[in-house]
């Protein structure tokens, strides 16, 4: 694990949004705008992700492996703040939660809610373990912490290719190696 013990709210919302950003960019799910910034208007959340819930069919459905990637994506914030924090932070992540809620009673049946939505959160935990995938979250956490509080789908898509090309020269200049 890569707990840290001493961080501020806005390091551990930082890595939150960072994973839903990380997660919907490898699932290919399009994310009009990420911040981390407080926003009137908006309960005073420190931080969100919005995304485009534009991948439905002619016919109006939305194809089964989009409604699980929306769900890893709604998951996502919840595991990279817990795999910086060690701590599943549920009130941080609770309209993360009502989304995934939603999501799983198109995806499963209520007798099997339970055992679908651990087995999708385990999932998102080992996804952003990866070493590759962690990276990219704590470099997008650092970038928003450090450059840009808020950055619409485009910029975010550009700041992560950069960073995903930029990324081996980044770890050495933070190791020194």
């Amino acid at each position: 694990m890569f707990f840290r013990t001493v961080y501020t709210e806005k390091e551990a919302t930082a890595h939150h949004e960072a994973g839903h950003a990380v997660m919907a960019h490898r699932r290919q799910i399009r994310i009009n705008r990420v911040s981390i910034a407080r926003t009137p208007g908006r309960c005073e959340v420190l931080g969100f992700v919005e995304h485009s819930g534009k991948d439905t069919l002619s016919n109006g459905e939305v194809p089964r492996e989009r409604l699980y990637g929306r769900l890893l994506v709604s998951l996502a914030g919840l595991s990279a703040e817990y795999l910086f924090t060690g701590k599943k932070n549920l009130e941080a992540a609770a309209s993360d939660l009502a989304v995934a809620e939603l999501l799983l009673n198109d995806l499963t049946t209520s007798e099997n809610k339970n055992d679908f939505a651990a087995a999708a959160l385990r999932e998102c935990d080992g996804f952003l373990s990866q070493p590759e995938n962690w990276r990219l979250v704590c470099l997008v956490a650092r970038y928003l912490l450090d450059v840009e509080e808020t950055l619409d789908g485009k910029r975010l898509r550009e700041v992560i290719q950069r960073l995903e090309v930029e990324m081996p020269s980044l770890e050495s200049a933070v190791t020194g190696a």
